[in-house]
């Protein structure tokens, strides 16, 4: 309850940003989620035999404090303690997740918005994507950066992720309706950070500038989701994506000119 009111609260503040007093509503409500939070998972870590509404209860207020987290400052997204706390919240959904396997809510989580994307571009028959040069040459600049991660994969594999939802979401409005893209591509984008490596997660709290570029690719790709259901994601994006090329500077305009244009081409 506390968290739906919190998401509501913090809704209001965003469409009402003169009023406090949603502010205000919304920390309060934060103070009582958080200790019934806790309480509630020390109770199911306890007892593997919890109730199935506890084990719903939980994936939902996870969910809504993973919506909560876009309105944390941006500052918490560069350093990765945001990335974080995706992954926390992420490992409770999963615990949870085999007491709740013949609900709704089994279904919601086992739907996968990448083979959805996958399908749509094997039948458009899609080899690469425009961005993959792009994102081959992020991987190897040595203006970006002179660190080299011990997996290569830690950056290579949110690139490639990153590859799949923007050829989704660069399609014209009518190939994006007949593909029926819009909540797979909002779905795909919400659920990515935790699919971050430890590995990654290390590289953006160095920070590793190489690490920045490709978040800064996510966050324009976020930018480019056009629903108004998503306000939430894309304002909160926009903001992070200024921030984000603040920090990064101009060291390689070829790593970071083509997140300019996309940004730019969401707005």
């Amino acid at each position: 309850m506390h968290a739906v009111f919190l998401v509501a609260a913090t809704h209001l503040k965003c469409l009402q940003p003169n009023e406090k007093k949603h502010q205000v509503i919304a920390l309060q409500n934060l103070c009582q989620l958080l200790p019934n939070f806790r309480n509630a998972i020390s109770t199911v870590s306890e007892n593997e035999q919890y109730p199935v509404e506890t084990a719903e209860a939980l994936i939902a207020c996870s969910m809504l404090l993973l919506q909560y987290s876009w309105d944390i400052d941006s500052q918490v997204w560069s350093d990765g303690s945001s990335l974080a706390l995706y992954r926390g919240l992420t490992s409770i959904t999963l615990s949870c997740l085999p007491r709740v396997s013949g609900g709704n809510f089994g279904t919601m989580l086992t739907w996968s918005p990448r083979l959805r994307i996958d399908k749509c571009m094997l039948y458009a028959g899609v080899q690469c994507t425009t961005l993959d040069g792009v994102f081959a040459h992020i991987l190897t600049c040595t203006k970006i950066s002179d660190i080299r991660p011990e997996d290569p994969s830690d950056l290579s594999d949110v690139l490639q992720r990153l590859s799949t939802i923007l050829w989704a979401l660069e399609q014209d409005p009518g190939k994006f309706r007949e593909f029926d893209l819009e909540l797979a591509a909002a779905r795909y984008l919400f659920t990515l950070p935790c699919w971050f490596s430890d590995g990654f997660l290390l590289l953006i709290k160095i920070p590793d500038v190489r690490s920045q570029v490709v978040l800064l690719y996510y966050l324009a790709a976020i930018s480019r989701l056009k629903s108004e259901k998503f306000w939430w994601m894309t304002k909160r994006g926009s903001h992070m994506f200024n921030e984000m090329s603040r920090i990064i500077g101009d060291k390689c305009v070829e790593c970071t000119g083509h997140a300019q244009e996309i940004f730019s081409g969401g707005h």
